[in-house]
């Protein structure tokens, strides 16, 4: 699979999250990575809300 993004985020803890949501939520395409499986869990579901 080979998709493109407008911005990519290594490390998606408070700040990052928070900095990829509101760029998807204006318009961009974004892609977040952390070491924490959990933390990828959370911003998944933030976006399957509705968030992003």
């Amino acid at each position: 699979m080979n998709k493109s993004f407008d911005f990519g985020m290594i490390g998606i803890g408070v700040m990052g999250s928070n900095l990829l949501l509101n760029m998807a939520d204006n318009g961009f395409s974004v892609i977040g990575y952390d070491l924490k499986q959990e933390r990828a869990d959370k911003l998944e579901k933030a976006a399957t809300e509705g968030t992003v």
